[in-house]
């Protein structure tokens, strides 16, 4: 019990709890990309920065996004500032899909590390309007 008396659960699994923050964080990447018109499933997701060295953040982020997952392995996990990079150089240039030469060159180096799992995915795309209504009803 607490100080107020009120039962407390003290009982935690942080392996699932830090899964469910990451799934949260993605599904609602999902919801507010389809909402800002972009198409869904997009056609690859480069993942930058530390998480690209994660694998199972790698499928999470897949089987959300339902896509394959790319990562640029010439870069190293210190690779945020390069997908920084990029989503200021395409709000400038007010491009949300297409992309300009130097991220053609930029995918051709990259290699897939999470495809997919359609099974999952689907299951993640069906919780994705209560996962919206939720996170709508925090706003």
């Amino acid at each position: 019990e607490d100080a107020a008396g009120h039962r407390t659960n003290t009982h935690t699994h942080a392996p699932c709890d830090v899964r469910g923050v990451v799934e949260g964080r993605f599904l609602s990447m999902v919801t507010r990309a389809a909402a800002l018109g972009i198409p869904m499933p997009p056609r690859r997701v480069l993942l930058t920065g530390g998480a690209s060295a994660n694998m199972q953040i790698c499928q999470v982020l897949a089987d959300i996004f339902k896509t394959n997952v790319f990562t640029d392995t010439s870069a190293g996990a210190d690779s945020a500032a390069l997908g920084a990079a990029l989503r200021a150089r395409a709000a400038v240039r007010g491009q949300m899909v297409k992309e300009s030469e130097s991220e053609v060159e930029l995918v051709a180096r990259c290699r897939v590390v999470a495809r997919a799992n359609v099974a999952v995915a689907d299951l993640y795309e069906a919780m994705l309007p209560r996962f919206a209504a939720f996170e709508q009803s925090l706003l």
